[in-house]
């Protein structure tokens, strides 16, 4: 069961998933990680993904 946790815990997020999380639109989403960004992104060309830590440390970073 540990295996699972981690492997969720490690599983990329892709552009849909990621503006869900956040709870924002895709649109705003993409200004985010724009090249002067704040949210970090994996490069798979043009696809892009997000690591769940970088979501929460986001998160944390601009809830007051």
């Amino acid at each position: 069961m540990e295996r699972d946790e981690q492997l969720e815990a490690e599983r990329l997020f892709d552009s849909r998933e990621a503006a869900k999380y956040l709870g924002v639109s895709p649109r705003t989403l993409q200004r985010l990680v724009s090249p002067r960004g704040q949210l970090p992104a994996v490069r798979f060309g043009q696809i892009l993904r997000f690591r769940r830590e970088d979501l929460r440390q986001f998160i944390a970073a601009h809830v007051a």
